[in-house]
């Protein structure tokens, strides 16, 4: 036992010295997250302005740089679609009529051609 966990430690410590190797180059990262996603991150495209929604009405705002078709879906969390909606947006905000789902916990998801973005939801 003791030797198992002498060389798990050993494999452990060799492991993640030879991963600070290759993340940096001359102590500077090869990549941030500023490289690999510009200003424009997508998850700000999409701004849930009332969460938790309480009177039924969901109100959101999806920024685009031009007028985009998107495909909004709720689901729940057994993984099953509870809503779907298709809209055009650009810079405006969209309402959207859930007072049918019960009270609970959901993943909104906003799919364009190019992106997904995936929110949690709360409904009361």
């Amino acid at each position: 036992m003791k030797t198992t966990l002498l060389y798990f430690i050993v494999a452990f410590t060799a492991f993640f010295s030879q991963a600070n190797d290759l993340v940096s180059v001359d102590s500077q990262p090869i990549a941030t997250a500023v490289d690999v996603f510009p200003n424009d991150v997508v998850e700000d495209k999409l701004t849930i302005l009332t969460n938790p929604v309480k009177d039924g009405q969901l109100r959101i705002k999806y920024v685009a740089a031009e007028n985009v078709s998107f495909n909004l879906t709720i689901v729940n969390s057994l993984g099953e679609q509870v809503f779907s909606a298709k809209r055009n947006a650009s810079r405006q905000e969209l309402s959207f009529d859930i007072s049918k789902l019960a009270t609970g916990i959901y993943f909104l998801r906003v799919s364009t051609d190019e992106t997904s973005v995936v929110k949690k939801l709360i409904v009361q």
